[in-house]
């Protein structure tokens, strides 16, 4: 495997680079490749710290959620929904279990190897054992195998939502296998087990199979069974070339197909398999017919920009992003600089439909779609994205982990009884034992800037953890003796820890392990004329390059302080609390007004019309109004590897 030509390892190629990153993440055009750490860095050590937000908490409270999520029972799968909003809060199973469980199991490696924690960690072990036992000959995962549930073959009375024929036949959903495929890739980074990616070439070799392949595009039917675009065991019932981005169960082509683009653009750069690329470029010509970017005639059309050029929709928010991320995936494999312009644009114009300095897209899976996409654009130089990030990791989407046991007993225990049409007497369906506490650490389904809804989905409980290492790897990167900080977020590494003080007091202290050369990204909101910076607690002034502070000849045991004024301020904000939600189909907008304050670039409270007292209220934050940030002693852990997405 090759390793990755960085473009940054002295300042001075740095500075021909001042708008791009200095040093890019570990994913390559020609490989994929985890960074291994020194031996000789300490791996595990207490230390007196900001008590700030710390990404690796989120990790600790996000791997509860997961193995709650795991029905041991069940032969160890997964349940598809949690929900509180009810008098008897339930886990339970649905038929969309393989669509999304790959998106479980590649979390467990991301979370476990920055978290150190290894509470129920056979939970992890028995549920990769089960997840293999989905596979058939043909290299795909199935549901309905090796044994049919009754929830893998149910629809509930008056169903419209992949309400498929039922006949018991296994299916093999190709968003599902292009999900193992990833979360295969993380595993075979964790433990270097060469069987992985025999497993990956022979899921990749099933989708090329089961896709219908033209002369310049490929596309996979809907199979009318299961779940959207999903293949039976005994092949395709039909071959109908979707006619737009809402055919299918699903209403979205593009979360389909742009995920396993992405599976195969990833498979491509670990393998140089040049099938996988050549599918997912016909995949992606399909992709951008304008037939998949054009609005109904119901829909109010922007009449001054042709939407299919510049990646403009309405529909479903999460499966526009998910295609999107897989476009910028096959854009920097085959350095195609359209399809990052075309990524950018529909960036951009996600970020109007929600609120976007708080990072409110709607659903969980849309959040972290957000975070993911503000990562790469700034790592492949489409742009400096980076504050977005911090404004969406800080907010939305730390709220977004359902964190409140108590607060959910109350919502249940005021809730009347909804009616229920999933409530089937299915034995093992449906769980009511501790669900709460079970799922304390998965995400949201959906929220405005105000409220929660009371449900975790599995979808966004997947991708909502996968993106909490996301957000954890880009605060910083390192390569040989250079450091790059891109968000002023606490952070532990074997060259650098950092101490983020924010929001509290503007103050970052970087603890130099065995950097010579140490980048601070810069945030926006500060003004450079204030920032003051020392190094010992001297005096310094920096070297810029861009929006990045530089420190040359750094030695270990080295502290470099930076110290800013605190920023408040207030913002106010109009959206359609359900938009997201309402988006699928012809609406009226129902706007509302939210209005923020700010610390910084972190939200501390928000209030509206809408805002539910009795609801899972968010942004309940008056702590973090005070100006001194308080401490606490805590084990730190230097991950032995960093582990690419």
């Amino acid at each position: 495997m090759k390793r990755r030509h960085f473009l940054a390892s002295t300042m001075s190629t740095a500075a021909a680079m001042a708008t791009g990153p200095l040093i890019p993440s570990s994913c390559g055009q020609t490989g994929l490749e985890e960074v291994q750490q020194p031996p000789d860095v300490q791996k595990r050590y207490p230390a007196t710290v900001p008590d700030t937000l710390d990404i690796v908490d989120m990790a600790d409270r996000g791997l509860h959620g997961l193995t709650g999520m795991i029905d041991v029972a069940n032969d160890y799968e997964p349940y598809g929904v949690f929900a509180f909003g009810t008098p008897k809060p339930y886990l339970r199973h649905n038929r969309f279990t393989m669509d999304c469980a790959g998106k479980l199991w590649e979390s467990f490696p991301y979370l476990r190897s920055i978290s150190g924690n290894t509470q129920s960690q056979d939970v992890d072990e028995e549920f990769t054992r089960a997840m293999l036992a989905h596979v058939a000959d043909d290299g795909l995962f199935y549901s309905g195998l090796p044994r049919m549930t009754g929830w893998h073959n149910a629809n509930p009375p008056g169903a419209t939502y992949h309400a498929y024929p039922l006949d018991r036949e296994p299916f093999a959903n190709i968003l599902g296998n292009a999900r193992c495929m990833l979360a295969m890739m993380a595993l075979h980074q964790r433990d270097g087990d060469e069987a992985w990616l025999k497993q990956i070439k022979a899921t990749s070799d099933g989708l090329r199979r089961i896709a219908v392949i033209k002369k310049d595009y490929a596309y996979f039917p809907d199979g009318s069974i299961g779940t959207a675009f999903s293949c039976p065991q005994s092949g395709w019932r039909n071959t109908i070339e979707p006619t737009g981005e809402r055919f299918g169960g699903e209403g979205s082509v593009l979360c389909y197909y742009g995920q396993v683009i992405r599976a195969l653009t990833r498979w491509f750069m670990l393998s140089g398999d040049e099938q996988a690329l050549d599918l997912a470029a016909k995949l992606v010509h399909f992709c951008q017919q304008p037939k998949m970017w054009m609005w109904a005639q119901t829909d109010t059309i922007p009449k001054d920009i042709y939407v299919p050029d510049h990646a403009c929709f309405i529909g479903h928010v999460h499966g526009h992003l998910a295609y999107l991320r897989g476009l910028l995936e096959y854009a920097q494999a085959t350095n195609n600089w359209r399809y990052k312009e075309f990524v950018r644009s529909g960036y951009a114009y996600t970020r109007k439909k929600g609120v976007a300095r708080i990072g409110c897209f709607g659903e969980g899976c849309a959040v972290a779609d957000m975070v993911a996409l503000a990562i790469r654009l700034s790592d492949y130089g489409v742009g400096d994205y980076w504050d977005d990030v911090s404004q969406y990791v800080r907010n939305q989407f730390v709220e977004m982990q359902l964190t409140r046991p108590d607060l959910m007993r109350e919502i249940a225990a005021r809730t009347p009884q909804p009616d229920d049409p999933w409530d089937l007497p299915i034995p093992g369906m449906t769980s009511y034992d501790h669900a709460i506490e079970c799922a304390q650490g998965t995400i949201s389904c959906g929220a405005s800037p105000t409220n929660s809804s009371p449900m975790a989905g599995i979808c966004c409980v997947g991708n909502g953890t996968n993106a909490i290492y996301y957000a954890w790897e880009s605060i910083l990167r390192a390569r040989g003796d250079t450091v790059q900080v891109n968000l002023l977020l606490n952070r532990v590494s074997a060259e650098l820890d950092i101490d983020s003080h924010l929001p509290y007091q503007g103050r970052v202290i970087l603890r130099n392990k065995s950097a010579r050369t140490i980048a601070v990204r810069i945030p926006l909101w500060v003004n450079r004329g204030s920032l003051r910076c020392q190094l010992n607690q001297k005096e310094v002034a920096p070297d810029w390059f861009g929006n990045y502070a530089t420190f040359g000849q750094t030695r270990p045991g080295d502290q470099i302080a930076l110290d800013f004024p605190r920023r408040e301020d207030a913002d106010t904000f109009h959206l359609d609390p359900v938009w997201w939600a309402n988006d699928y189909n012809t609406h009226t907008p129902n706007y509302r007004k939210y209005a923020c304050q700010f610390v910084f670039d972190t939200c501390v409270s928000v209030e509206s019309p809408t805002k539910d007292p009795k609801g899972y209220v968010l942004y309940d934050r008056d702590h973090l109004k005070k100006t001194t940030a308080p401490v606490r002693t805590v084990e730190r852990l230097v991950p032995d590897k960093i582990l690419v997405w």
